[in-house]
């Protein structure tokens, strides 16, 4: 599952944010491809997109990050020092978007057995 978001270096206060793409977004974490190099093992803010209806604001740990042969790199996000509240509207968050995917997708066909 892919949502809208921002990042910046965590603890920054003058940093900009970049808005990236998290893709295979999950409880745990996210795949984000970044404009900016993250070494591994950084600590990033993420503000995502909650399709309009808010903002989620999360940190996350940079678990891998690899880069592509240019300026923009590829990394694994792990979430860190999750709250209660962010956890649960993490979950509702994902479970809806879950939700609306699978609405009108085919279902399995079940095999019979002679």
């Amino acid at each position: 599952m892919t949502a809208s978001a921002r990042i910046r270096a965590s603890g920054s206060t003058d940093g900009a944010w970049e808005k990236v793409r998290l893709d295979n977004l999950s409880l745990g974490g996210a795949f984000v491809h970044t404009a900016t190099p993250l070494p591994p093992k950084s600590k990033i803010d993420l503000v995502v997109d909650l399709d309009g209806t808010g903002d989620l604001e999360l940190r996350a740990r940079v678990i891998y990050a690899r880069n592509n042969g240019t300026a923009q790199s590829n990394c694994g996000l792990r979430f860190i020092d999750l709250s209660y509240d962010r956890y649960r509207a993490l979950i509702a968050f994902v479970n809806d978007r879950e939700k609306a995917l699978t609405i009108g997708a085919p279902r399995p066909r079940r095999s019979r057995l002679a």
